[in-house]
């Protein structure tokens, strides 16, 4: 392995690190936010809220990483045929 392949590899690595943690604080802080509400205003439905609210963040976050990698490995497919 070339050292700029390795290097490439990392920001990779990096970058799907940031997407991960990015997915799941917006899954956490809504359900957190949510419980905080509850135990501020004496309730027992703005958890239940947070926590639906985080899963439908979540799906959506992550619908989008799925959609922006395929279609940058199909982009990376296509350079590869149009170079061989």
């Amino acid at each position: 392995m070339r050292r700029g392949d390795a290097q490439n590899s990392y920001g990779e690595l990096m970058q799907l690190a940031v997407q991960a943690s990015s997915i799941a604080g917006g899954m956490v802080i809504p359900g957190l936010i949510g419980g905080y509400l509850d135990s501020r205003w004496g309730t027992q439905f703005c958890l239940l809220l947070g926590i639906g609210l985080g899963m439908v963040v979540g799906v959506i976050q992550l619908l989008a990483l799925a959609r922006r990698r395929a279609k940058s490995a199909g982009k990376e497919d296509r350079d590869r045929d149009a170079g061989s």
